[in-house]
């Protein structure tokens, strides 16, 4: 019995715990994005009060009701809005395409942190272990990867769906618009060859050919498929 129970307590921990992972909806209701803006607003807190690191003890309270980042950088989207103060969103872009790592000295630079302020805001987060270095923007990204399960492409799509307020009152997207998706470059590139492949109507065109063969090889030996222009195009009206 002793030994059920130890299972059941278990699987209702692990439910428990499953349920504290749902994904809100708004990012600013995300509890690393609320740790890391307010990391940051420590940093910029300490250095307009010439404090240093740690000297003052900042509560939750005074920090998400009295404390306000300066824009553009972080206004109204906190670390978030790093995207837009970072040409092209270069340290997100850096990281999607496999580049440099969030907890890299390389994606602090390239996200903005690389100076006293940042410094002071990587050291306010809880860092997962003493190997990592991670900044508000990185925090954030991690979180997403390891305790949400979330692949690159969805982490996008979740930023993507997030708003910026700009300076000018008018609301944007928090991706940049030049920021696109290396699977869908991909992608449309490559439909766009077979489609060529198969519109030049040469039996030889090597693409044409190697997609006939791959589509044979998933095919039953007696029912092999034949690639026509109508399959890739539809039939005609």
């Amino acid at each position: 019995m002793a030994g059920k129970s130890k299972i059941v307590t278990g699987a209702l921990e692990a439910l428990t715990d499953a349920a504290s992972k749902v994904l809100p909806d708004d990012i600013l209701e995300l509890p690393s994005y609320k740790e890391a803006t307010r990391a940051l607003k420590k940093a910029f807190e300490d250095e307009n009060q010439g404090r240093k690191f740690g000297e003052f003890k900042y509560g939750d309270k005074y920090l998400d009701n009295e404390v306000s980042l300066p824009a553009p950088a972080f206004s109204p989207m906190g670390d978030l809005n790093l995207i837009a103060d970072d040409p092209g969103g270069n340290a997100l872009k850096k990281w999607y395409d496999g580049e440099i790592s969030v907890e890299s000295s390389e994606f602090n630079s390239a996200a903005g942190f690389g100076d006293e302020i940042g410094d002071s805001a990587i050291k306010y987060l809880p860092q997962p272990s003493s190997n990592f270095n991670l900044d508000p923007l990185g925090y954030v990204l991690r979180d997403l990867e390891m305790n949400y399960n979330m692949t690159k492409d969805e982490i996008i799509d979740y930023i993507g769906k997030q708003k910026v307020k700009g300076d000018d009152g008018e609301i944007y997207d928090a991706l940049p618009k030049n920021f696109t998706k290396q699977s869908d470059d991909i992608s449309d590139l490559e439909t766009q060859m077979i489609k060529d492949a198969f519109a030049s109507g040469d039996p030889d065109n090597p693409i044409a050919k190697r997609v006939r063969g791959a589509l044979a090889d998933l095919a039953d030996d007696d029912d092999l498929v034949e690639v026509t222009p109508e399959m890739i195009y539809g039939k005609s009206n």
